[in-house]
């Protein structure tokens, strides 16, 4: 089920967030609380958090499952101020594994992403190469992939480009547009997390409890038998 899908939104509070685009942003993921509040399990973080490059992305969720009051409400205090320490932030979800939640026994059979909500590129705490490289760290180290959605853009397409491809994630499915996400406002936001979330959901299921063989494992849609050789059953996870 979708309960499988752990997914950690961090979004970037430099300055150039302040005022109408931090708003529009509350609003839209307050509306994603809504829509999406035990359907997933959720983390939310923002950045960047004092003068740190250390622990930089202060969390105001843990990873969990958890009811659409406790999601909006942890949003409310978020404010905008500082600079924008994007390779600190995704090391640091490396590091102290942020896309788990602890003592969690289905843990390593959860489905996990990040969602980077970012203006603008990365200016302290590392370049836009040591950004990428943590991505991709992120990715190999952990399986963990990171999305990237460029909101109120102030950024270069070409640097969220890379950091959605060293990430892992391709906005345009494969089509040679934008790796990157694009939203303006609040409604844009709720229709390209919705787009990420649909995408994730749907090429990975959980059976909770998993079968003793895989070939106990049958698959429908809307009550149609999906054909063996069109799925692929992991017993690992």
């Amino acid at each position: 089920s979708a309960e499988g899908l752990n997914l950690v939104y961090v979004i970037d509070t430099s300055g150039s967030m302040r005022g109408d685009p931090l708003v529009q942003a509350v609003d839209g993921l307050s509306e994603l609380a809504n829509q999406l509040s035990g359907e997933i399990r959720t983390s939310f973080g923002a950045f960047p958090i004092g003068n740190t490059c250390g622990d930089t992305l202060k969390t105001f969720l843990p990873m969990g499952s958890h009811g659409s009051t406790k999601i909006k409400a942890s949003y409310q205090t978020v404010f905008a101020d500082g600079l924008t320490p994007t390779a600190a932030v995704l090391d640091q979800i490396d590091r102290l594994d942020l896309t788990a939640a602890a003592n969690d026994p289905q843990d390593a059979r959860r489905v996990k992403v990040v969602v980077l909500i970012t203006d603008g590129f990365p200016t302290v705490c590392g370049n836009i190469a040591d950004a990428v490289r943590s991505a991709d760290s992120l990715l190999m180290n952990k399986g963990v992939p990171t999305y990237v959605v460029g909101y109120n853009l102030q950024a270069s397409s070409n640097i969220l480009n890379r950091l959605a491809e060293a990430g892992g994630t391709d906005a345009s499915r494969g089509m040679g547009g934008d790796r990157y996400f694009l939203a303006a406002n609040s409604m844009e936001l709720v229709d390209v997390i919705r787009r990420i979330t649909d995408e994730v959901v749907q090429c990975n299921y959980i059976a909770d409890p998993p079968p003793a063989v895989s070939s106990k494992v049958w698959i429908k849609i809307d009550n149609d038998l999906v054909p063996r050789g069109q799925y692929r059953y992991d017993e690992q996870r």
